[in-house]
């Protein structure tokens, strides 16, 4: 060794200093350790991962869950849809049939006399409109003799129709109804044949038979059409189609698809996903009528239903994957973010130690912001839960109003089938009948009100009103309800206060006001109400007995469905709607509408801007009015009201004969009815328009839409008014300018 040291000439100490400065040499900067950057990103976007992907399998699971629960949902709406429209079916042939069992009964036909029981049906006409041709056949199935109807009633029953009526009635063993389709006109249509027996006081037996057109029935399903891409249609026993909402232009003659037959022959009603009741694949139900093989199918084409159902699945796939991507660049970011510093820190480079690590701080940001998300998912669930809850108080609520009125018109009509028709008692039945029907009616106007109310589609006719005489009418209308509960009802207006608003619309809401206190107000209470002017507004307040509005409720009084607490059996009814309709009325007129409440009872205050006295207009002259209606009750109504007014009144029960007196007679005011059959009202304003008649024409309908009014004053129309009719808003209008 010492050799070795002496050819090299290190020696001892130098060797020990030299392995020192090897060792020292180790730890330079080139051989220091770097900070894991790559595990840190690894493990985030494994973290991410970890929380998102189970979230995304709970989705896809839900998607799918969803996804079923809409399709059966569309299939419930359908099958209800379905039971609706074949019970209107049921009902337009059971009055048919009762119709035609009344003709049997007649005395020129049961003595036997068919000349005089055809000039009877000839001069007389047929007893509903929906009749093309009435026909009598003898006991071997011939044709006796055949009387026309309206419309297609000029077409004569055909070979075809004769062959198949006769050969359901010999083939008949029993005596009852037929119903036959048989094919007739050109282009080829389906008509149904509705017959019944009649047998004579000789003991000949005969066959009165009548032709229904498939516009009857295509007019009954566009009245249930649904808003959605859904259509109707009704088949009859064979399964030929008679009507459908999809194409009302084709062929009546046509059968349901192949695979729809099978199925709707097997049960009466059901579903089925898919089906197809036209040449289309669809999600369909139908229903099979009770009293006859005839049939309604409803049906949602399942492409449509399935495209918007994948374009969701899509949106939401999308954007789970656009989120799982920004999660896992978050990743990737904040562990830059992080290991940059600490690997600065590591290597001891300047200012590494100056930047601040915010990874405290985003974590507190982070649990801040799931704080929020969760405290709003609570908020929202609470929301949902509550309307909830609502539909279904309103549900009960409803079935629970309305089965009262129901059940006392049930029990009068049945007191009146066994009581005389002079009798006290009859008279009572009918007066109870009456009054059960307003209810149902006001009930029915304040469930339409509230709904056009929150969408903002009400119109106001405006002009200037007293109150006083409003208010006297209103509490003497409200006597009859108060003393029932053997209430006390006293009212103060001392002085006429005036006001621009809607008469109808202020009538809704005082009833609204006083019929609240009276339901609220115990047995034997004093209800008051008092009308005042103070400081340019009129102001009404109806102070009602008992133990008042509870502190919780006083400042949601106005919200829809709230209501106090009740006993089982719900002594005080009513929907919960009142008061939110009051509040939204008034708000409309520009008005505030308040609660108040103490141990001794509520006050419902309501203000309204008051306006200077006007000029007393003079009493209104007699006009010539025509009445165009094709329903002969509301026809002979209207007529009868307006004659008893002083007016001169024409009338005409279609619209060719409406169109025809307008032209000839020329009125003054014409009173049109929207919804007929043939020539509808809209058409009838457009021809007499073009044809130069310069009367005034209102509008009569069941729709009060902002767009059924608009669509009213664009065919001519000078106003639209709703059925039914109020009188207080009709009689102004015959005599405005």
């Amino acid at each position: 060794m010492a050799v070795v040291l002496a050819e090299t000439g290190i020696e001892g100490p130098a060797l020990s200093t030299a392995h020192k400065d090897r060792s020292r040499s180790s730890t330079s900067p080139a051989t220091r350790r770097h900070w894991p950057r790559a595990a840190l990103q690894s493990g985030l976007v494994a973290v991410i991962l970890t929380a998102t992907l189970p979230l995304a399998l709970l989705m896809t699971f839900r998607i799918i869950a969803e996804g079923h629960q809409q399709r059966e949902a569309l299939l419930d709406r359908l099958r209800g849809t379905a039971r609706v429209v074949a019970v209107g079916v049921e009902l337009e042939l059971g009055a048919t049939r009762d119709a035609l069992l009344a003709l049997a009964q007649s005395e020129t036909l049961t003595a036997a006399d068919l000349p005089a029981f055809e000039r009877r049906l000839r001069t007389r006409g047929f007893l509903r409109p929906s009749w093309e041709r009435l026909a009598v056949f003898n006991s071997e199935g011939a044709l006796l003799f055949e009387v026309a109807g309206q419309g297609r009633g000029a077409v004569s029953i055909g070979t075809a129709e004769i062959d198949a009526i006769a050969r359901a009635w010999v083939t008949q063993t029993a005596d009852r109804s037929l119903i036959v389709s048989a094919r007739y006109a050109s282009p080829a249509r389906l008509g149904t044949w509705i017959a019944v027996p009649a047998t004579s006081s000789n003991g000949a037996r005969h066959l009165l038979a009548v032709r229904v057109g498939p516009e009857v029935w295509q007019a009954l399903l566009e009245g249930h059409a649904l808003a959605d891409a859904s259509h109707l249609a009704l088949f009859d026993g064979q399964r030929r189609m008679l009507a459908s909402t999809r194409a009302p232009g084709r062929s009546t003659d046509e059968t349901p698809h192949a695979d729809g037959v099978p199925v709707m022959a097997s049960r009466s009603t059901g579903t089925q996903k898919p089906l197809s009741i036209d040449a289309s694949e669809s999600y369909a139900a139908w229903q099979v009528l009770q009293k006859s093989d005839w049939s309604v199918g409803a049906a949602v084409a399942a492409g449509t239903f399935d495209a918007a159902r994948q374009r969701a699945n899509l949106w939401t796939f999308g954007v789970a994957a656009a989120c799982l991507l920004l999660g896992v660049a978050a990743a990737l970011v904040v562990a830059w973010r992080v290991g940059s510093p600490l690997q600065r820190l590591l290597q001891g480079g300047g200012g590494g130690a100056d930047e601040p690590i915010e990874v405290a701080a985003a974590s507190k940001l982070a649990e801040r912001e799931r704080s929020a998300l969760m405290a709003r998912e609570r908020l929202a669930r609470h929301d949902a839960q509550a309307a909830n809850r609502a539909k279904d108080e309103l549900l009960s609520m409803l079935g629970h109003e309305l089965r009262n009125p129901l059940n006392a018109i049930v029990t009068s009509v049945e007191v009146l089938r066994r009581a005389p028709p002079e009798s006290t008692t009859a008279e009572s039945a009918r007066a109870v009948i009456a009054r059960q029907a307003r209810k149902l009616a006001s009930m029915v106007d304040d469930l339409l009100d509230i709904g056009h109310v929150m969408a903002d589609e009400v119109t106001l006719q405006l002009r200037p009103l007293d109150l006083m005489p409003l208010v006297d009418a209103c509490v003497a209308e409200a006597r009859a309800r108060a003393g029932e509960r053997r209430q006390r009802l006293t009212h103060e207006a001392l002085c006429s206060v005036w006001v621009r608003a809607d008469p109808r619309r202020i009538t809704q809401l005082l009833l609204n006001l006083l019929d609240n206190a009276i339901k609220h107000s115990p047995t034997g209470s004093t209800i008051h109400a008092e009308l005042i002017q103070s400081d340019g507004t009129a102001v009404l307040r109806v102070h009602g007995s008992g133990p008042g509005i509870a502190p919780a409720l006083l400042t949601r009084a106005f919200e829809p469905l709230v209501q106090g607490e009740r006993a089982p059996e719900r002594p005080a009814g009513g929907l919960g709607i009142g008061l939110t309709l009051v509040k939204r009325l008034v708000e409309l007129h520009g008005g505030s509408v308040e609660a108040r409440s103490s141990g001794e009872g509520s006050v419902l205050e309501l203000r309204l801007p008051a306006i200077d006295l006007p000029g007393i207009a003079r009493p209104a002259a007699s006009r010539r009015v025509g009445v165009i209606d094709g329903h002969p009750d509301a026809l002979e109504g209207l007529r009868a009201m307006l004659e008893l007014a002083g007016h001169t009144v024409a009338t005409a029960a279609d619209g060719n004969a409406g169109l025809e007196m307008l032209l000839t007679q020329t009125p003054d005011v014409a009173l049109v009815d929207i919804g007929m059959s043939g020539l509808d009202g809209l058409e009838i304003a457009r021809r007499s328009r073009a044809a130069g008649f310069r009367g005034r024409l209102i509008a009569l309908s069941g729709y009060g839409r902002q767009q059924d009014r608009e669509r009213s004053l664009a065919a001519g129309f000078h106003a639209h008014l709703v059925k039914p009719i109020d009188p207080s808003l009709l009689m102004p209008l015959l005599h405005d300018s």
